[in-house]
């Protein structure tokens, strides 16, 4: 595991050494014990380069545990430009399934990687929708992407 603060608080990535597995916001927290795994300094690296605007895009190996389906909507997320938004029914609709857009939102929540999956660019029909990070995080993502 790796932590380094960020403009949305600490964020915590794991990896099984040759693939990241997770991101986690941990708000205000401190981590003592950084692992130098090239990945999760790589990981850090890229992470940083988009909060400074450096980066619109992430090359890092993915291995994520979910369902076929969260793994198909965690596809389609990724498939969404950096600065734009799609909204749940977009993404059923993607899927071929337009009454899914439920799951869809349920598979965001479950997401492991947030930021490199960007559920934070689905919106539901109101324009916002949750965040597994909560709302705030997700506002400054967002702002993040539209100010570059």
């Amino acid at each position: 595991m790796r932590c380094f603060n960020s403009p949305v608080g600490t964020i915590k990535i794991s990896s099984d050494g040759e693939n990241i597995t997770g991101i986690e916001f941990a708000g205000n927290g401190q981590c003592s014990n950084n692992d130098n795994i090239p990945l999760l300094v790589e990981a850090e690296k890229q992470l940083t380069e988009y909060f400074s605007h450096k980066r619109k895009a992430f090359s890092l190996p993915l291995k994520v545990s979910g369902t076929d389906f969260q793994k198909a909507v965690w596809k389609e997320i990724s498939k969404i430009p950096y600065g734009k938004s799609a909204a749940y029914k977009d993404l059923a609709l993607a899927l071929g399934n337009p009454k899914a857009c439920r799951a869809v939102g349920n598979a965001c929540g479950k997401n492991p990687v947030p930021i490199i999956v960007p559920c934070h660019r689905v919106v539901s029909a109101t324009g916002e929708g949750g965040f597994t990070g909560g709302m705030a995080i997700k506002r400054l993502l967002q702002e993040t992407e539209r100010n570059n």
